[in-house]
């Protein structure tokens, strides 16, 4: 039996499946993320962040119990702030059943704006890192988007936000800050 044939078509496969997964890895995230700050009072701020969805793609809420892998938010623990209240969404998300993780949630299907108050309890200058820990689905992907908070001049305001994906096992430590070391 000739085999020749045969090399030629498993070369072919090969560069069409390299160049599939290099198309798919220069693809950008299926999300977009906005932050902005408000100025409530004298000394009380608004974190906001709206994240828009391409069509398809939903995460799990903060606000889900149970053990999903939800959305999560956090600051680098400092003196120089107190986060008042738990994160707030809206719309809120709708309570469904998962085929993925076969368990029911609220689970988040279109653009959401959140939002987080806190307290400066500082006159002085100070930055420090910000991350949003997020899983999308249907792919399972987990994301980190990092970014720093800064209040200067009695102005709070948001930097360096970068999206990048997170891998599995080990992505459970970089849903945390506090193992980070200290901020400027």
């Amino acid at each position: 039996m000739n085999l020749n044939w045969l090399f030629p078509i498993l070369t072919l496969c090969l560069t069409y499946s390299c160049a599939s997964a290099e198309s798919e890895a220069n693809e950008q995230e299926p999300f977009t993320v906005d932050f902005t700050t408000e100025h409530l009072d004298s000394n009380h701020f608004l974190i906001e962040f709206t994240i828009r969805l391409d069509s398809s793609n939903y995460y799990v809420s903060p606000h889900s119990s149970g053990h999903h892998q939800r959305l999560q938010f956090s600051l680098f623990p400092s003196r120089n702030f107190k986060l008042i209240e738990p994160l707030k969404e809206n719309p809120i998300a709708q309570y469904s059943f998962d085929q993925i993780s076969e368990k029911s949630g609220h689970f988040v299907y279109e653009t959401t704006h959140f939002s987080q108050e806190l307290s400066i309890m500082s006159d002085s200058s100070f930055s420090t890192p910000g991350l949003i820990w997020i899983e999308m689905r249907p792919t399972c992907q987990p994301y980190e988007i990092t970014f720093q908070l800064n209040y200067v001049d009695e102005q709070l305001y948001i930097t360096d936000v970068q999206i990048k994906t997170s891998n599995y096992p080990n992505f459970e430590d970089n849903k945390r800050l506090d193992n980070l070391p200290e901020p400027n």
